[in-house]
């Protein structure tokens, strides 16, 4: 028996929807393990390996990630766009941030 404490590629939940697997895990705390038998002795060995687990995301969760990130800076480019006080702060912050760089070198 071999259980990996982590969000399979094959855990398309609506709890599960939309997170990052390489950073959730299952909400679970406890792995309860039944052992039966037939009357007499018997005898079983439980091992306990921990360490990490390699995640590798399927092309639709890495496609879903880009789309995010693009979703986002593209919301931040519409309203820098039509909002001219937000466009003047940022145009500053972009100023300040090279004076800076200069004063550096």
């Amino acid at each position: 028996l071999v259980y990996e404490h982590a969000l399979g590629a094959s855990d398309d939940s609506e709890e599960t929807a939309g997170l990052d697997r390489r950073k959730s895990v299952p909400p679970f705390r406890e792995l309860f393990i039944t052992a039966e038998a037939d009357a007499g002795d018997c005898s079983y060995k439980l091992q306990v390996t921990f360490g990490q687990v390699k995640i590798v995301l399927s092309r639709a969760e890495i496609s879903s990630q880009i789309q995010r990130i693009r979703s986002r800076w593209e919301a931040r480019v519409a309203t820098l766009q039509s909002e001219p006080a937000q466009r003047e702060q940022f145009e500053e912050h972009i100023k300040n941030i090279s004076e800076e760089k200069r004063t550096k070198k």
